[in-house]
């Protein structure tokens, strides 16, 4: 019929830095693009892939409150999730054509100061850094392109990148090598409106080349920290966007010769032995929700390759893998953390071999975690006595139960005696040691929850005894009804302090957790 009726895979556009984690994060290389392109994959059901846009002047913002490191980017990522899969929703093709359009050009560019239009000592010959010191004031100051010092850069083996322009039916890309601002973005959005039959035209940053921030000249003499990475000066935006246009009426025509770096001998690092076979070095303890299951095994050197771990759940007698959606078999964000650790260190000896590689997993429960039993598979490579074989080890099985760990509420009461009780979990803003690498609380517990707060639990019922100011008591059941346990008492209340006390276990959420200590309420009229 022509007619799509299973998508493999589509292009995540958007513009946005990868600025979220802090410098001593090892754990996620992908940031907050990443996040996007992970949650967005998990809506939609097929991997997508990302593509930077202008994001050269474009920070990320979690949107949360007090989210910091990989809750940031778990609130990032899960909050545009719904916006990605209207996205795809609405870009669902109709009749495939009978013939598709792919055209692709690569314009290649020289790399000189009088390829980019400079005089003879109004730029360093090979580009510059550090221009402008990083100086600048805010609001910041327009400075001549004569005041302007740089720190001179050497000549290079290879001086040439490249602008490449790919039409993929009624869709233009063009890719730039650099991080684009919003404005040369949109300069190049409009290199598509005179081709026929082309209705968006994207720009692709940090492609093929990195040349640091795209600016507009204006920009540029702004200065500060974008121009002081940026090195071929106030001219460069400009010149960029002259050559995509170069590029896109290179559409169709005969790709030009590339010219091709000399190869560089490949210098790796000698692959070390381990010192045991891979196996389990801990046991996996049961846990309830909200606490960390940590799964540690002897395995390879990380020069092989990262392990790949799974989370599997007992079902009808047999594990099956837990997916976090169809297209991650292997669960690859947050919800596994996975860290190596080398003893010797390689900082230590680089050379020695063989050494110890321990690996740890983590996996942080949430309130709404199945409970049931499960285990943690690894799969990695490790050299023993010189020879590289695969492995795979699995964790001990172990039980996830339901939570006692609500702890805390507050109580409302109107005159006609109703009552309204919140409960929440214990907070969980993020941990990080005395370095600053963030070791624990890597999950969001609810979307929109404060971690300095504590996520709040939902659901089920509540039994509470109910103290009048008077000392009468009375034992009220409260059922859950837009967003709180709710109850009414036989009469109103009197003046002064109503307290509240719901004994051990005797609130249960929606999922069974309960609190495992009694909550005492109180609320004064």
């Amino acid at each position: 019929s022509g007619t799509p009726v299973r998508p493999i895979t589509a292009f995540l556009h958007y513009a946005m830095h990868g600025t979220v984690l802090n410098a001593e994060n090892s754990l996620i290389s992908t940031e907050a693009p990443g996040a996007l392109e992970l949650y967005g994959s998990d809506a939609v059901g097929v991997p997508l892939v990302y593509l930077q846009s202008s994001a050269g002047d474009v920070s990320p913002n979690s949107g949360g409150t007090n989210l910091a490191d990989f809750q940031a980017l778990e609130h990032l990522g899960r909050t545009a999730a719904p916006t990605v899969l209207d996205a795809w929703q609405r870009a669902a093709p109709a009749k495939a054509p009978a013939r598709a359009r792919l055209q692709r050009f690569e314009l290649p560019i020289d790399l000189s100061r009088a390829a980019l239009g400079y005089a003879s000592g109004e730029f360093d010959e090979y580009g510059g850094i550090g221009c402008g010191l990083g100086g600048g004031t805010c609001p910041p100051t327009v400075t001549a392109p004569k005041d302007v010092i740089c720190l001179p850069l050497a000549k290079r083996a290879f001086v040439q990148t490249s602008v490449v322009a790919l039409r993929l039916e009624d869709v233009l890309l063009v890719s730039l090598p650099g991080e684009p601002t919003t404005a040369i973005g949109a300069r190049i959005a409009r290199l598509g409106a005179g081709i026929d039959g082309v209705t968006r035209t994207m720009v692709v940053g940090y492609a093929q080349d990195h040349y640091g921030y795209i600016l507009e000249e204006p920009d540029y003499l702004r200065l500060g920290y974008e121009p002081s990475v940026s090195p071929w000066g106030w001219r460069w935006g400009d010149f960029l966007v002259g050559k995509g246009t170069e590029a896109v009426a290179g559409l169709g025509s005969t790709q030009p010769t590339l010219a091709q770096p000399a190869a560089t001998p490949l210098v790796t690092r000698t692959i070390s032995d381990s010192t045991r076979p891979a196996a389990q070095v801990d046991t996996v303890a049961d846990l309830e929700r909200l606490q960390t299951a940590r799964f540690r095994f002897a395995g390879g050197d990380p020069g092989l390759g990262t392990p790949e771990v799974a989370l599997e759940q007992e079902v009808n007698g047999a594990f099956v893998p837990v997916l976090a959606s169809p297209t991650r078999a292997v669960v690859n964000g947050p919800e596994l953390m996975l860290r190596e650790d080398a003893t010797p260190t390689f900082a230590s000896d680089a050379t020695l071999t063989p050494r110890d590689f321990v690996w740890t997993v983590e996996w942080e429960t949430l309130p709404d975690t199945v409970a049931g039993r499960y285990r943690l598979v690894a799969k990695g490579r490790a050299s023993n006595g010189g020879t590289v074989s695969a492995y795979t080890v699995t964790s001990t099985t172990f039980a996830v139960t339901p939570s006692h760990a609500v702890v805390a509420g507050d109580l409302t009461l109107d005159a006609t005696g109703a009552l309204s009780i919140t409960a929440r979990f214990p907070p969980n803003p993020s941990l990080r040691n005395e370095v600053g690498e963030t070791v624990g609380n890597y999950r969001l517990r609810a979307l929109d929850a404060d971690p300095n707060v504590g996520a709040p639990a939902s659901g089920g019922t509540a039994t509470a005894l109910v103290t009048a100011p008077d000392q009468s008591t009375q034992t009220v059941t409260l059922t859950w009804s837009n967003g709180a346990w709710r109850g009414q008492s036989s009469s109103a209340p009197l003046a002064g302090t109503t307290r509240v006390t719901i004994a051990t276990g005797g609130l249960v959420d929606g999922v069974g957790n309960t609190n495992g200590a009694p909550l005492e309420l109180s609320a004064t009229r």
